[in-house]
C-alpha cells in the first residue's frame, strides 16, 4: 500500500549537500560542474528579427506564503501546468494557476523527473524513491543502494541508477507495477544520465570514466529484452551529462564539447562546440534540442542554435547579453536576461518581452505558458498574448490559508 504522506517541516535545502552526493568521484564533480552551467544560471535564447513585442510587469507581486524562492529546488512542466519541487514538498499547479495538490516529502537531496501524468521523486542521498500523480502517490519504493539518478518512461516504467557493491554503478529498470525487468552493472564507469523510449523497450545510458589520466564518456543503448547493448558510442575527452529520447530509435547525448544524435546503432550527426564553450542546453523529448554557446567564455556574447530531433539546424542567432537561464518547449524558446524574459517562436521571431526588473532566477516554458521564478514568487506569462497572470501566487496563498483554517 502506498504510504500516507503527512506535511512535514524541514531544514532549508543545502545546495552543497546535493553536490556532495553527486560527487561519487572526481569524475562526477566534472559532470556536476558542466550540468550546473548548462541548466543553471547561464543561458539560452532563440533569435531572429523581433516582429512583435509584448510587455508585462513583474512588479508589485505579493510574496506567496510558504513558497520562499530559496526553497525551490526545481520546476518542471506537468501536463499543461507546473510541478514545483521544494525542500519539503511537491506542489502541483494546473493550467488555470490553481494549486491542485501539494505533497510533502522528507528527502534530503530530492530530485524529480516527469513523464505524462507520473512524477518520479527520488533522493540522491538514500535509496528511496516514489512515483506519484497530482491525485496521489502510486507507490513508494527503495533501490538496492544510494541513488545516483533516475528516469521515468511513458508507460510507467522507471530506470534507477544506483551505486553497486561489485560495480561502480548499476542500472535497474522496473515496469509500471515496480517489478524488476532489466538490470545492468557498469563495472568501471559512473552512470550520469538515462533515457527511456516511449515503448519502454530501449534505454540509453550515458556514463563517464577515466583512463591514463584522460576523461572519456560512453553512450550505451540497450534493448531490455537482451543482456548486451545493441550499440556503444565512445567519446574521448568528452564529459557527457545528458541523454534524451528523440523518438523511434533516436537519442541525443549532450556533453561539455559536443552534442551527438544517434539512430539505432549509428551516429546520425555530431555537433562540436569548438572554439565555443557550452553555457546552456535545453532538450525536448522527441523534439528540439537548444544550445547556448559562449564565445571564448564570454557569457555576454552567446551563439544560440536550435536543432530538430535528427540534428538538423532550425535556426541560430547571436545574443549580446548575459543570459541567466533559458527553457524550451516544442513551439517556443524563452531566455531570462538580467532585467527581462524574451520568448521566440519556431521561426526565431520574438513574440514576448516581459519586464522582470532584476529578480528573475529561473524560467520554465510549458507550451505557450512561461513561468518565471523570482524573489517574490512564481509569475506566469502567456506567450504570445503578453498577458501576465498573478494568480499563481494567489492560489498558493489560498491553499495555505485553507491549511491554517
Amino acid at each position: 500500500m502506498p504510504k500516507t504522506n503527512q506535511r512535514t517541516s524541514g531544514r532549508p535545502f543545502k545546495v552543497n549537500t546535493l553536490i556532495k552526493t553527486l560527487m561519487i568521484s572526481g569524475l562526477l564533480l566534472i559532470v556536476v560542474f558542466v550540468a550546473a552551467k548548462s541548466f543553471g544560471a547561464d543561458t539560452f535564447t532563440v533569435l531572429g528579427d523581433a516582429i512583435s513585442s509584448f510587455f508585462g510587469s513583474a512588479r508589485d507581486w505579493d510574496q506567496p506564503y510558504g513558497l520562499n524562492y530559496e526553497d525551490v529546488i526545481d520546476m518542471k512542466p506537468y501536463g499543461s501546468g507546473l510541478a514545483v519541487l521544494t525542500n519539503t514538498e511537491v506542489i502541483y499547479i494546473d493550467s488555470s494557476s490553481n494549486v491542485k495538490d501539494r505533497r510533502s516529502h522528507n528527502y534530503k537531496a530530492p530530485a524529480m523527473k516527469i513523464e505524462g501524468a507520473r512524477l518520479l521523486l527520488f533522493d540522491r542521498q538514500s535509496e528511496d524513491y516514489r512515483i506519484e500523480k497530482d491525485s496521489g502517490i502510486v507507490f513508494d519504493s527503495s533501490a538496492e543502494s544510494t541513488i545516483i539518478t533516475a528516469e521515468i518512461g511513458k508507460r510507467g516504467r522507471c530506470a534507477i541508477a544506483h551505486r553497486g557493491d561489485y560495480a561502480t554503478s548499476v542500472l535497474s529498470v522496473y515496469n509500471s507495477v515496480n517489478e524488476l525487468i532489466f538490470k545492468w552493472s557498469c563495472e568501471k564507469e559512473h552512470i550520469v544520465d538515462i533515457a527511456l523510449s516511449d515503448n519502454g523497450k530501449r534505454v540509453a545510458v550515458a556514463v563517464l570514466g577515466a583512463k591514463d589520466g584522460e576523461i572519456y564518456s560512453k553512450l550505451f543503448v540497450f534493448d531490455i529484452r537482451y543482456k548486451d547493448p545493441i550499440a556503444v558510442f565512445e567519446f574521448d575527452g568528452v564529459s557527457l551529462f545528458s541523454v534524451e529520447y528523440k523518438g523511434g530509435k533516436r537519442f541525443a547525448a549532450a556533453g561539455d564539447r559536443l552534442l551527438c544524435f544517434v539512430n539505432g546503432d549509428k551516429k546520425e550527426d555530431v555537433k562540436t562546440y569548438s572554439p565555443y564553450e557550452l553555457c546552456g542546453y535545453s532538450p525536448i523529448k522527441k523534439g528540439i534540442s537548444a544550445l547556448c554557446l559562449s564565445k571564448y567564455g564570454n557569457t555576454s556574447d552567446n551563439e544560440i542554435t536550435v536543432f530538430d530531433k535528427k540534428g538538423r539546424a532550425i535556426y541560430d542567432t547571436t545574443v549580446k547579453e548575459k543570459v541567466r537561464h533559458f527553457s524550451a518547449s516544442e513551439h517556443y524558446v524563452s531566455v531570462l536576461l538580467p532585467d527581462r524574459a524574451e520568448s521566440f517562436n519556431k521561426k526565431g521571431e520574438k513574440v514576448a518581452n516581459i519586464i522582470t526588473d532584476s529578480d528573475g532566477i529561473k524560467i520554465v516554458q510549458n507550451g505557450s505558458s512561461l513561468y518565471i521564478l523570482t524573489r517574490e514568487g512564481i509569475l506566469k506569462h502567456h506567450v504570445p498574448s503578453g498577458k501576465v497572470y498573478n494568480d499563481v501566487e494567489d492560489s498558493i496563498n489560498s491553499v495555505e490559508s485553507e491549511d491554517n483554517a
